[in-house]
């Protein structure tokens, strides 16, 4: 009921946005604020939320996290766990406005803020993986000061935000690609179109076994030894064992993953710069979505959270006229159309029952801080299966 009425909140938002012609800025901030205050109050409702508030005052525990965030821990001992989760959520969802007010053209910022809310890759799961999601939003200020800021020291800034997201979740280490963005003084011709969809379509039958040991290693060299559980390296040792060498996604997902690499491909001359940039992470995401699977998945997160602003991006250059072809109008309605599909009915399995996995289960009754009697089990099933 409560993420329900955060929908419903959220549409009436967008209405009146669009009402306005898009001039009012309030409506925009209210959504993110309903963001933090659907993060702050959450209480066992996702599949991690015990790890992080039981941990919270066993300070013995902290040295399996980062340093960063181990420090954080410290600071915020006296003050409890739910200040602190929600001092880290306004830290966030500050990070995300920020973004797409950059990023996402007006006109476009529904689509955007419909994916994030309604997919339940996207904002529930963010909510499940805390530390990350903190950990993605400091590297999204990475971004931000290399394709946004003018200011004299933002290449430094940069530098500071990359420090301090490995420090928070070593997974970070994938927004070093990021940096490669200042380099890029060229955009993708004809033969590096056909040359990416080659390696696009490679990617599709990509065997991450055969490539396991190598990844091993390389996961070594940078994981903190600190640690002591070596959890990176055993996510590319299960690969094999937990069956997820092999993608396997609806038709909607992959029809919509294959059109939005073409579109992406073939506007890539007609944006501008920082959206050129932007539209590379995307096309590396795409890519990397093939066979990144697994625990290995949330690696891409670092990349795949661009399609919120490059899918609102690559519309605003879509928008048809009443003299433009019938192709364009196919494929301006099918982007729009297949990048709603998965979100919408995603959203609508968890709500209704109708399929849930054990990363969704508690979605449709979503228990807050002023339930007295939250659901604590940590529900264990593979695959779907059917709530009442």
């Amino acid at each position: 009921m409560v993420y329900n009425i955060f929908v419903l909140f959220s549409l009436l938002m967008l209405y009146l946005y669009y009402y306005s012609d898009y001039e009012k800025e309030s409506c925009r901030k209210a959504i993110f604020f309903g963001m933090w205050l659907l993060f702050s109050i959450e209480f066992y409702s996702t599949r991690d939320f015990d790890v992080y508030y039981e941990n919270f005052s066993r300070t013995a525990n902290h040295v399996i996290w980062e340093p960063l965030y181990r420090f954080l821990l410290a600071i915020f001992q006296p003050f409890g766990f739910f200040v602190f989760n929600s001092c880290v959520a306004a830290f966030e969802f500050c990070t995300l406005y920020v973004l797409f007010k950059h990023a996402v053209p007006k006109r476009y910022f529904w689509i955007g803020i419909c994916i994030l809310i309604l997919s339940t890759n996207h904002l529930f799961y963010y909510m499940c993986i805390k530390r990350q999601f903190l950990a993605i939003c400091a590297s999204l200020w990475i971004l931000y000061f290399l394709l946004y800021s003018t200011k004299r020291l933002r290449y430094l800034y940069a530098i500071i935000a990359f420090i301090c997201a490995i420090n928070l979740h070593t997974g970070a280490y994938a927004s070093i690609g990021y940096f490669i963005l200042p380099f890029i003084r060229f955009r993708i011709n004809i033969i590096w179109c056909a040359v990416l969809m080659v390696i696009y379509i490679a990617s599709m039958s990509f065997q991450m076994s055969s490539y396991s040991d190598a990844l091993f290693e390389m996961v070594t060299l940078i994981e903190d030894d600190d640690l002591g559980d070596n959890r990176y390296g055993t996510y590319i040792d299960n690969q094999d064992i937990t069956g997820f060498n092999k993608v396997i996604r609806s038709i909607f997902q992959l029809a919509y993953s294959i059109l939005l690499y073409v579109l992406l491909l073939l506007y890539n001359k007609k944006v501008t710069d920082s959206q050129f940039k932007i539209f590379v992470l995307s096309i590396v995401s795409l890519i990397l979505e093939n066979f990144l699977v697994g625990d290995l998945f949330r690696l891409n997160l670092f990349y795949s959270i661009t399609q919120l602003f490059s899918v609102p991006i690559l519309l605003s250059y879509m928008s048809f006229k009443k003299d433009s072809s019938t192709i364009s109008w196919g494929l301006y309605w099918s982007l729009i159309i297949l990048s709603l599909a998965t979100p919408v009915k995603s959203y609508y399995n968890a709500m209704s029952g109708t399929k849930v996995t054990r990363m969704t289960v508690k979605l449709k009754h979503f228990y807050t801080i002023f339930d007295e009697n939250p659901d604590k089990s940590n529900h264990n099933f593979e695959g779907e299966k059917r709530i009442k």
